[in-house]
């Protein structure tokens, strides 16, 4: 089946509009989120009440603080590559034969998390490799922390400059950043399906992806979709706004929030299987029919 971008972005509505279970995994994950983060606190608070007054003040309680934060990032990281992949592996049902469920989400999550892991610590790694652009800032920052303190007599046009550069340093690092992570997104984007869907190990789903990229459809779809997707989320905030000018109503603005977002990252992923799977030539369900 050939389908451009437009009726792979109009199956995908049709597609979760009949599999609203897709929201399950970002519902999940988001709850786990809150019961590790509740438990993180209250070991920290114990600890905090225990040794108040010293905290910081020995390598032990250095090192117990970098442990304790290291665990909680790893486990919300396998979480999250669970629930990644019980998504992805959702959404190609779902593609595959118009239905999905949560059973598809557990088997899918439990088969494919470390593939999923490898990945996104990969994606992790690289991208803080973003750091080198803030390099020029940090050499400014010291030169400029040097003025304020003291250490150079300067007039004050001679600071201004230098907070000019700075500033400039800083806007092109930031400039960089974001262009180096959106082609990095670009460049793994179907290696989350590959890992799932095909079943490729994280190193070959890379592969698969940047071969994938070649093809100026493929191309063009994660583009298109990357590019909506950030529209999307940015133009959700307006209903925060809108929630903010009703009086008591106001606090559930950060939730409406939230629910937009989830739905606007699990299209984007149903919306991404089945570019994936089209292009893949694989059997993909008549969304218009199921």
């Amino acid at each position: 089946m050939t389908e451009d971008t437009i009726d792979v972005l109009a199956n995908g509505v049709r597609h979760f509009i009949k599999n609203p279970i897709t929201l399950a995994p970002f519902i999940c994950l988001l709850i786990v989120f809150i019961l590790l983060t509740i438990i993180e606190g209250a070991i920290l608070s114990i600890y905090l009440s225990n040794y108040i007054g010293s905290l910081f003040q020995s390598t032990n309680d250095i090192y117990y603080s970098l442990i304790m934060l290291f665990i909680y990032v790893v486990v919300l990281l396998l979480t999250a590559s669970f629930f990644g992949a019980g998504l992805t592996g959702m959404a190609k049902t779902a593609v595959e034969t118009g239905k999905t469920n949560f059973s598809d989400m557990i088997a899918y999550g439990k088969k494919g998390f470390l593939r999923f892991f490898e990945l996104t610590l990969l994606f992790i790694i690289l991208s803080l490799l973003a750091l080198i652009f803030f390099i020029p800032l940090y050499l400014q920052l010291g030169s400029f922390t040097e003025v304020l303190t003291g250490y150079l007599l300067v007039d004050f046009a001679t600071m201004l400059s230098k907070l000019g550069i700075a500033y400039m340093a800083f806007s092109a690092g930031l400039v960089l950043t974001v262009i180096y992570l959106l082609v990095l997104w670009i460049v793994f984007f179907y290696a989350y399906y590959a890992v799932i869907v095909d079943e490729l190990s994280f190193t070959n789903g890379l592969k698969k992806s940047v071969s994938m990229l070649k093809n100026k459809k493929a191309l063009g779809f994660v583009i298109v979709l990357t590019l909506f997707t950030l529209v999307m989320i940015d133009g959700s905030s307006l209903f925060v706004w809108i929630f903010s000018l009703l009086g008591p109503l106001s606090v559930l603005g950060p939730y409406v929030y939230d629910i937009l977002v989830m739905i606007i990252l699990t299209f984007g992923y149903i919306c991404g299987a089945r570019m994936y799977m089209v292009i893949e030539g694989k059997t993909v369900s008549d969304a218009k029919n199921d």
